[in-house]
């Protein structure tokens, strides 16, 4: 499973439901995959390293952005950020 059918699943069990909170901003299942959607297709428009091949091949595969982020959604639908792999198996 890719990580847009997890945001949309999580779309489809909570809603409008509160995803992420931040102090007293809250940002439900619904918003978060609208926020998501809009930076995917930011990405989506990289095509990399301007003359950098080495940065592309360390960055990319298969036309992702490799960015490191390491987390999960828990039984509750929420998603945990945990940290960032560093190094060439990002």
């Amino acid at each position: 499973m890719n990580v847009f059918s997890l945001f949309e699943n999580a779309v489809a069990a909570w809603g409008d439901r509160t995803a992420v909170r931040c102090g007293e901003r809250r940002q439900s299942y619904r918003e978060l995959n609208a926020a998501a959607a809009a930076f995917a297709g930011h990405l989506a428009s990289l095509e990399g390293y301007w003359r950098n091949e080495a940065a592309n091949a360390a960055s990319f595969a298969r036309g992702w952005l490799r960015t490191g982020d390491i987390g999960y959604f828990d039984g509750r639908g929420r998603l945990h950020v945990l940290d960032r792999r560093q190094g060439r198996d990002r």
